[in-house]
């Protein structure tokens, strides 16, 4: 080992591994040594030290230099070396999960409630919507009492139906909505979308136990809504007559306020509004939504 390598690994036992002694004191050079043929250094618990057998001029020759380390440096440095915590958020998990920086986020904001129509076309009434508001997610908070921002990736399904007397109908590439044919009975009618969500949430908790972490969450949900359909059935006299609509022009992008109160993790309600028709202009009845219910997991 050559003269440079031995000065490192004297400086690293002296140094490195004696920090209190590095930074309270100046220090003086142990020993110099030319020429070793090994050197072994050691660290343990409250303790380190190195020793050296052998050099050119004399095969007997050993050098050893053991101190005690302060427990407490070695205790900070490991946290400062640690990465910060990381924890996957699993649902109705019991585990204080606030004491985690960053989590990923499974199976959040499972929802179900009415899907309730304002300024919309006539002819509609309040039907349902379910999904999963974040199948996977990530979240993130500075401190244990600071909100958590997420961002995550989840599904959803919804319906509005006509009320009674009216039905869905197609004029060229156009959806629209319209009187059932005297003599008809039985009608109904109903329009399908299914959307690919993705909620940016802030979530703030009350409460210093896992066991009460009452809160809320707000934010806004991006949705792709990537089909959608229509259906009418009516009977007239002993005929059922059925149409089904496909390949509509819905919106591919819209956006929803989202807002949900109640216990974080648990069960909460929820209110979804969505001021963007779901329709393109010219191409479909105006269908302007806002959602009430109930959400678990949020």
């Amino acid at each position: 080992m050559n003269i440079s390598r031995l000065t490192f690994a004297l400086l690293a036992a002296a140094g490195g591994l004696l920090p209190m002694s590095a930074q309270t004191e100046q220090t003086d050079t142990l020993a110099i040594i030319k020429a070793p043929h090994s050197i072994l250094i050691t660290k343990g618990e409250g303790s380190a030290g190195i020793e050296v057998r052998g050099t050119k001029d004399n095969e007997d020759f050993f050098y050893g230099y053991n101190v005690e380390t302060d427990s407490v440096v070695t205790d900070n440095a490991k946290a400062a070396d640690s990465p910060e915590e990381w924890n996957i958020d699993f649902p109705f998990s019991s585990k204080d999960k606030r004491k985690a920086q960053s989590s990923l986020r499974v199976l959040k904001n499972i929802y179900c409630g009415a899907f309730i129509p304002v300024a919309s076309a006539d002819g509609l009434k309040t039907s349902w919507e379910g999904g999963i508001g974040e199948i996977v997610g990530y979240g993130w908070r500075q401190s244990p009492r600071a909100p958590i921002f997420s961002a995550g990736f989840g599904f959803g399904f919804s319906e509005l139906k006509c009320s009674k007397g009216y039905m869905f109908a197609k004029q060229g590439q156009a959806l629209s909505i319209t009187r059932a044919s005297e003599g008809d009975r039985d009608v109904s009618a109903v329009f399908r979308l299914w959307s690919l969500r993705f909620p940016f949430m802030m979530t703030y908790e009350f409460g210093n136990s896992p066991d009460t972490r009452f809160g809320f969450s707000l934010g806004v949900v991006l949705n792709l809504n990537v089909n959608a359909t229509a259906f009418s059935q009516t009977w007239h006299g002993d005929v059922r007559y059925k149409q089904f609509f496909d390949g509509l022009h819905q919106r591919i992008m819209t956006a929803d306020i989202l807002a949900v109160i109640g216990g974080v993790d648990a069960i909460g309600v929820y209110v979804r509004y969505s001021p963007m028709r779901l329709m393109k202009k010219n191409f479909g009845p105006d269908m302007s939504v806002i959602s009430v219910g109930g959400s678990i997991n949020f």
